[in-house]
């Protein structure tokens, strides 16, 4: 009876032991779609993606259904035979090359033969981004990823009646991880080779050994920015649970989520927790969860994420002091060797005192050290601790001339940028006071802030501005580095003058920038100002940006010598601009 009872334990741990063995064996499917021949708008290298990132995706164990400048009428067949390939606990992939376009706040990704003469003909001819999820969901797939490099401009934009640039943010379910070639709302580079820009690094970092997938997408989005100088940025939304590696020296490329196990033989031994393949790995996640920014950001060769002087406090919060410490060490290594992001993330770090104590005098050289290399990051950040006379003996002219240089670059670092040379030039610090240059660089700002501004940013606060009140302190403060945009609505008259603003009206004080140099005749109604003296004043209206390059309040009122006789308020929105 004893070597009975012996004999179906050993039998039972066979048997165990094999489910475990074939359960590490993860199905991979991915459907893979390039249109390139399209009727109106076609494109060089969306057939020459998909084929490359299928190849690729095949020797990384992969199931790959392609499909080469698809068809309307083959849509629904290409999603059946997807949804029919993918069993509960797969790996579920969606790579797409071509033209898309947003409508209504849904992505859809034209068929070839796509004749779209309005709005309501593009889902009838378009694969909805969110079908693909559908299918993707129902399977009850362990993880779904999906990469869209498909921002090309919309051929078809000319037809509609609104237009929205690019492709809209997608609310990713747990589980899910969607990359997109660049911001929404923003436009992707065909590239210049037999690649798209953003398939190019895809292909260059997709089987690097041991790489978490959301560092690899870091990888991808710091090289797709530098090589296209800002103008393409990257961007990922979703969280998948585990690490998951297109290709690891293990040989599992997931590292699984807690699960419920079976109950174990008697005496089994229980398996210890894995642990981090490197420690750089959690340090390198913990600052990009400390940034608060779904954006790629830059990274060192150690793999460490740009530091952003926003992510201080909540670092502070996450990491314990030896994990501070050990991220000090981690980008002065890389920072001595000659890395820009590492120089400029110290730079932040002793700005912010981070891991080291606060020395602004440490930061701004370390800081400098990555702008002559290019950073406009460091650029900005070097450019506002020499306005505010930080660090170094106040130095407008060299700050100046930083920001000319970042203002060619893209992002948060170009519209910081626009906004100090129009407000050095309005003010005459570093250049000589120069009006009509002050009204070109506010244009330019103006353009670049609705590409940097997320259009679903939350609100910081809102402000009622009664007509007839002098400066109503607002509640907002705005530090150094740092953009605060604000949308006026309302209507009030001042005396025999009235203005109006939002949908129904002209921009309350923010009329125009002529309007503002002849402030005499016409004027802005609306003003504002930072800090408590009457310097720098600006005038605000229904999306203008206000910068900081030291800290203060945030001041307005109308523009009026004679308020008392105004009559009616407007509504200030203040909108915090993410820094990256």
């Amino acid at each position: 009876m004893i070597v009975r009872r012996r004999l179906l334990l050993v039998i039972a741990a066979l048997v165990l032991v094999s489910a475990a063995a074939s359960g590490a064996e993860e199905q991979r499917v991915a459907l893979v779609i390039g249109n390139a021949a399209y009727a109106h708008g076609a494109l060089r290298n969306p057939v020459n993606d998909a084929r490359a990132i299928a190849g690729r995706l095949e020797k990384l164990g992969f199931h790959v259904i392609r499909r080469e400048n698809m068809r309307s009428k083959d849509i629904g067949p290409t999603l059946r035979e997807f949804r029919s390939r993918l069993t509960p606990g797969a790996v579920a992939l969606f790579f797409y090359a071509g033209h898309g376009l947003q409508v209504r706040g849904l992505n859809y990704l034209p068929a070839v033969d796509a004749e779209i003469e309005a709005e309501e003909d593009v889902p009838t001819q378009s694969l909805e981004v969110g079908k693909v999820l559908e299918v993707m969901e129902d399977a009850r797939t362990r993880v779904n990823l999906v990469f869209l490099d498909a921002c090309r401009d919309n051929p078809f934009a000319r037809r509609f009646r609104s237009l929205s640039r690019g492709l809209a943010k997608v609310d990713a379910a747990s589980g899910t991880l969607i990359a997109f070639a660049t911001r929404p709302g923003s436009v992707a580079a065909d590239g210049e080779g037999s690649n798209g820009l953003y398939t190019e690094y895809l292909l260059k970092h997709m089987d690097e050994a041991d790489v978490p997938i959301e560092q690899m997408l870091k990888r991808v989005g710091a090289g797709v920015k530098l090589a296209s100088k800002g103008r393409q940025e990257p961007w990922s939304e979703g969280l998948i649970e585990g690490d998951f590696f297109f290709r690891a020296s293990g040989g599992q490329a997931l590292a699984p989520a807690p699960a419920a196990q079976p109950a174990p033989l008697p005496q089994a031994p229980q398996p210890a927790p894995p642990e981090p393949s490197r420690p750089e790995q959690a340090l390198a996640m913990l600052v990009t969860r400390s940034s608060g920014t779904t954006a790629v950001l830059d990274t060192t060769p150690s793999g460490m994420p740009l530091l952003l002087p926003s992510s201080a406090p909540a670092l502070r919060k996450a990491a314990s002091g030896e994990q501070m410490k050990e991220l000090a060490l981690l980008y002065r290594r890389d920072a001595d060797a000659g890395n820009p992001v590492a120089q400029a993330s110290l730079g932040t770090m002793y700005g912010e005192g981070i891991g080291v104590p606060r020395d602004a005098t440490q930061a701004l050289q370390w800081y400098q050290k990555a702008a002559a290399q290019g950073s406009a990051f460091a650029q900005i950040r070097a450019g506002v601790l020499l306005e505010s006379g930080n660090g170094a003996a106040k130095d407008d002219a060299t700050a100046l001339s930083l920001y000319r240089n970042a203002a060619n670059g893209g992002g948060f670092a170009r519209l910081y940028a626009l906004l100090a040379l129009r407000d050095m030039y309005r003010e005459g610090r570093g250049v000589e006071s120069n009006f009509d240059e002050s009204a070109k660089w506010a244009q330019r700002a103006e353009a670049a802030g609705k590409e940097s501004a997320p259009p679903d940013a939350e609100p910081v606060r809102t402000t009622s501005v009664p007509a007839n009140a002098s400066w109503v302190d607002t509640g907002v403060d705005v530090r150094p580095g740092e953009v605060i945009g604000l949308k006026a609505e309302g209507r009030w008259s001042m005396g025999v003058i009235c203005g109006t603003t939002g949908p129904d009206g002209r921009g309350v004080g923010f009329l125009c920038m002529a309007d503002y140099m002849n402030i005499g005749v016409t004027g802005s109604t609306l003003i504002g100002k930072i800090g408590d003296g009457e310097t720098a004043i600006f005038p605000v209206g229904n999306g203008t940006y206000v910068r900081g390059y030291q800290t203060g309040r945030i001041y307005l009122r109308a523009y009026d010598a004679l308020p008392f006789d105004n009559t009616g308020s407007v509504t200030v929105t203040f909108v915090r601009i993410p820094e990256i």
